[in-house]
C-alpha cells in the first residue's frame, strides 16, 4: 500500500470513529462493516443496525483541507459507479463543527440536477462541475457543505455548546467605568 493511500485510508477511520463516537453518544448503536462491505458498497457502519452510513472526511480542494466543499464521486477510479451510487443510505460529511447526514436518494437527485456536464482541468474549478484526475477513470465533482446542509436529513454538531446558565434566580447590577465598560455585579 502506498504512502499517500495509506494515510488517506487512515484519515478516513478517524474520522468514521469520529463519527460512531459522537452518534452513540446521540444513543444510537454503531457496527462497523468488513473491508469488502466498505470497498464494493460503500458503506463505513451501520447506526442501530438497519441505517448504512458511508462517512466522508472533509478533503483538500487545493493544498489544505477544505470544509466549505466535500467532493462526490460519480465514477470510481476504474470508470465504474463511484459511492455516489453505492448502496449506503446516507452520507456523513464532515465539517469543523458538523456532520451532516444527507440520503443518498437526495444527493443523487442533488447531484444529477445541479452539475453540469462539462469536464474542468483545475481541480478548484470543479464546483458542480466535472472532474477526472490525471491517468484515472473517475469523475468527480465539489459540492458546497452549505447546499449539503439545505437538503440534510439531520445535522449533528460535533461540540454541543453549554446550556445557558439559569439566571432568572439572581438579580444583577449594572455599573459602569469611567471608558464605557459595563461590569454586571451578581447581587445573589
Amino acid at each position: 500500500m502506498n504512502l499517500k493511500y495509506e494515510n488517506d485510508y487512515l484519515r478516513g477511520k478517524d474520522a468514521e470513529g469520529r463519527f460512531a463516537s459522537l452518534v452513540e453518544l446521540k444513543g444510537w448503536l454503531t457496527e462497523t462493516t468488513s473491508r469488502n462491505t466498505d470497498i464494493y458498497d460503500h458503506i463505513d457502519l451501520y447506526m442501530t443496525k438497519k441505517v448504512s452510513v458511508d462517512v466522508k472526511s472533509t478533503k483538500r480542494i487545493t493544498d489544505h483541507q477544505n470544509d466549505n466543499y466535500h467532493w462526490v464521486e460519480i465514477k470510481n477510479v476504474h470508470g465504474k459507479n463511484g459511492w455516489l451510487y453505492g448502496k449506503a443510505d446516507f452520507f456523513a460529511f464532515e465539517t469543523v463543527r458538523y456532520w451532516i447526514l444527507v440520503s443518498r436518494k437526495k444527493l443523487i437527485k442533488f447531484v444529477e440536477s445541479n452539475t453540469i456536464k462539462e469536464y474542468v482541468e483545475d481541480k478548484k474549478d470543479a464546483i458542480y462541475r466535472l472532474y477526472t484526475r490525471n491517468g484515472r477513470s473517475d469523475v468527480i465533482t465539489l459540492v458546497k457543505s452549505l447546499d449539503l446542509m439545505a437538503i440534510s436529513d439531520n445535522i449533528f454538531h460535533k461540540n454541543p455548546l453549554p446550556q445557558p446558565k439559569d439566571t432568572r434566580a439572581k438579580k444583577t447590577k449594572q455599573k459602569t467605568t469611567g471608558e464605557g465598560v459595563q461590569i454586571y455585579h451578581s447581587t445573589a
